[in-house]
């Protein structure tokens, strides 16, 4: 258990309806995000200009060449935006992630060049999971990431999704789907060490650490679970982590922090409205700019030089 912590109850929440519901899970998001935004902040980035040299942010993914460690949210949409999206990302040389639901939008985000990590809904039927994974491997896919984290819904009712529901994964359930899956398997959603155990324990090749909507600010941040799942992970599987990064900083800030890349989703999309194609590859190509000029200013020529002894971890209320 993270340090400053402890276990408590979660409280009640009656039932109401979908006007109430819809409001609460507003104004969760809207506290979770703030909460989110406050952590980075509180984060300080050390400047050196010795030994340093121009920064480069090309990296390997599961033997995929990537420009930049920023990978893409790709959601379906209407009018053809999830291939612009896609064509984009690929353009940037950035990886993508995508719901492999949609499978005729997740086929035209890879037949747009994107190296693309196809997400799979945790479904009670292995068989639509198995059948999915292997689906996204025809599509070029680089990686299945299982989202073991949307099967319950606010009262504790297992999701349907077009019709199929949605069912908790054991360790043992976990295994099967990895040695099953055809491409290399992430688990997406993990917030503790004890899940970061079960995923090594299960074969899986990589954890993404994702923020837990449905709780919100009430449930531990990314930023505060990632040092304890990379202590687990201990550099055998890479460790991604995604939720309210906005910028270049905060990617150098995660890197530093161990993870192998980050996902941005909602900061692309302001931009992709306002200039399409256009304005989703030119907030990437922004990010990852700013993610060199820090680069440069804390003395790591490559990815791989950034390391946690770049930050300083300061009390928000200290500074105005």
């Amino acid at each position: 258990m993270p340090e400053g912590f402890s276990f408590v109850d979660a409280p009640e929440i009656s039932p109401g309806g979908a006007q109430r519901e819809g409001n609460m899970e507003e104004k969760q998001q809207l506290s979770l995000q703030r909460a989110m935004r406050e952590y980075f902040d509180s984060i300080y980035l050390e400047t050196r200009h010795i030994d340093g040299g121009k920064p480069e942010t090309a990296m390997d993914l599961f033997g995929n060449q990537l420009s930049t460690p920023v990978m893409a949210r790709v959601c379906p949409g209407p009018d053809g935006q999830a291939a612009a999206k896609g064509k984009a990302a690929a353009r940037a040389g950035a990886g993508a992630r995508a719901p492999m639901e949609e499978e005729g939008e997740f086929v035209k985000i890879t037949a747009a060049g994107a190296k693309t990590l196809a997400l799979v809904k945790p479904y009670e039927d292995h068989k639509l999971i198995i059948a999915q994974m292997e689906r996204a491997a025809e599509c070029n896919a680089f990686a299945i990431g299982l989202e073991i984290d949307c099967v319950f819904g606010r009262e504790g009712n297992p999701r349907r999704i077009k019709g199929h529901a949605l069912g908790p994964k054991t360790l043992e359930a976990l295994g099967q789907l990895a040695a099953a899956s055809p491409l290399p398997f992430v688990v997406k959603g993990v917030l503790s060490q004890k899940d970061a155990y079960k995923c090594l324990e299960a074969g899986a090749s990589g954890i993404m650490v994702s923020p837990d909507p449905l709780l919100g600010s009430r449930g531990l941040l990314p930023l505060e679970a990632l040092p304890g799942i990379l202590k687990v992970a201990d550099g055998r599987i890479p460790v991604f982590v995604e939720g309210g990064i906005t910028s270049g900083a905060d990617v150098f800030k995660c890197l530093a922090m161990g993870a192998a890349a980050v996902c941005v989703g909602q900061v692309l999309e302001k931009p992709f409205q306002e200039r399409g194609e256009e304005g989703f590859l030119e907030e990437i190509n922004r990010m990852n700019a700013e993610l060199k000029g820090i680069m440069a200013r804390a003395g790591c020529p490559s990815l791989k030089c950034i390391s946690k002894d770049s930050l300083w971890k300061t009390d928000s209320a200290c500074r105005p």
